[in-house]
């Protein structure tokens, strides 16, 4: 499928703020905020509230649904660390390197969790590492710097404006919005990836978060010279898990553990032993993985168009696998989420596009 789509709803938000991006200005979005020539815009981003999400757990009626002006794909792969990053941006993960949950590093030759600071398989804590090596400027800093008046908030773990809870999450997000110098507020909220990533996304308990946030934000109530833009960064599946290490005949192949994300893992591969890769990784998970080598990655842009940085080549590794089922695959490392996403089907990519007022 065609990725991307999240890039051009930033980029409608850079154009209308006179900021660089990447991509094409998403139409809708964009004549909404010309139309509407809102004094401040409030972007709601909840993880993982796909559309596929939102399908299965609201009534059309509501007001996520009624709101719900179009819906567009996010980048590859379809996960929090490349699509927030791309959607705070402007630019595609292949142009920030902020690519997978996880990433090879060979500064301390380890994988590092990017949002964590810390070592994947090890545990060693690297600190800042991944946000010094790949630097970011998030939208909202960006437009400080040009003297506009902006604002983020985040869940606990935030360093500005955190929340402790959802109704705490609106009330702060509503509450800058009153602030007649307020241009833009980002608001970013950890559910309901959370939870699924614990339950599965068919969990009932799913149903009735989501039905609360939902009631919360149709109540939240914003000055009426503010827009809002609900969004998500991808969508979830229900997963089923595989574990490498009980295949050694692909294993001995491994120059080093895989990275990014256990439903698209990149592989670094011995010298000389690509065939032999090629053919004992096809040989077990055909249909479930499609599995590209470097240059058919590149050459696909599955990453994301425009510059690539530096070091995009050396951390997607010599083959990059993405699911075309609902597998995922880690390695000597027990992962127990029954909910996943960053896989290659459309359910896990498409996000909603929600404005209030329409």
């Amino acid at each position: 499928m065609e990725y991307g789509g999240i890039v051009d709803l930033s980029a409608a938000l850079r154009k209308w703020y006179g900021l660089s991006y990447s991509g094409e200005p998403d139409s809708i979005v964009y004549n909404w905020l010309e139309r509407n020539r809102f004094r401040c815009v409030v972007v709601m981003l909840l993880d993982a509230m796909g559309v596929s999400v939102l399908e299965k757990t609201l009534r059309e009626d509501g007001f996520f649904r009624s709101h719900m002006s179009h819906q567009v794909s996010t980048v590859f792969p379809p996960t929090t660390t490349a699509a927030t990053t791309a959607f705070l941006t402007g630019k595609y993960p292949c142009e920030t390197g902020w690519l997978g949950w996880q990433q090879y590093f060979k500064e301390v030759d380890d994988n590092v969790v990017l949002f964590r600071g810390m070592g994947y398989y090890t545990n060693e804590n690297y600190g800042s590492l991944g946000w010094d090596a790949l630097p970011v400027k998030p939208i909202h800093e960006e437009l400080k710097e040009k003297g506009i008046v902006a604002a983020s908030v985040w869940p606990l773990w935030g360093d500005e404006n955190p929340c402790g809870d959802f109704s705490s999450f609106c009330w702060m997000t509503r509450s800058l919005a009153e602030n007649g110098d307020m241009r833009f507020v980002y608001a970013y909220w950890d559910n309901p990836d959370y939870l699924m990533h614990k339950v599965s996304p068919d969990a009932p308990c799913v149903k009735e978060l989501l039905r609360n946030m939902e009631k919360e934000v149709a109540n939240m109530k914003l000055p009426e010279d503010c827009g809002l833009l609900v969004i998500a960064d991808h969508s979830q599946v229900s997963a089923k898990t595989c574990d490498l290490a009980q295949y050694p005949e692909i294993t001995q192949c491994f120059l080093r553990k895989p990275a990014l994300e256990t439903r698209s893992p990149t592989f670094f591969i011995k010298p000389g032993m690509e065939k032999e890769f090629e053919d004992r990784f096809r040989s077990v998970f055909e249909g479930e993985f499609d599995l590209y080598d470097k240059q058919q990655v590149m050459s696909m842009h599955l990453y994301g168009k425009g510059t690539q940085h530096a070091r995009f080549e050396e951390m997607i590794g010599e083959y990059v696998a993405v699911a075309r089922g609902y597998l995922q695959l880690t390695y000597g490392k027990k992962v127990t989420v029954k909910g996943n996403h960053a896989g290659g089907l459309e359910e896990e990519a498409l996000i909603p596009v929600i404005i209030s007022p329409k």
